[in-house]
């Protein structure tokens, strides 16, 4: 499996993403704790 390849710098992104989406960092955050707290085999897709 390779890793996730995007023609875009991550860094960048998220500097520029957070001067248009306030509390991006925030909601972020928040999302990867529910998801370490869910645990990734309970999440389904409906």
């Amino acid at each position: 499996m390779k890793g996730n390849i995007s023609a875009y710098n991550s860094n960048d992104y998220d500097s520029c993403i957070e001067s248009v989406i306030p509390y991006y960092k925030e909601f972020h955050i928040q999302i990867i704790d529910l998801v370490k707290t869910l645990g990734k085999n309970k999440i389904k897709m409906a």
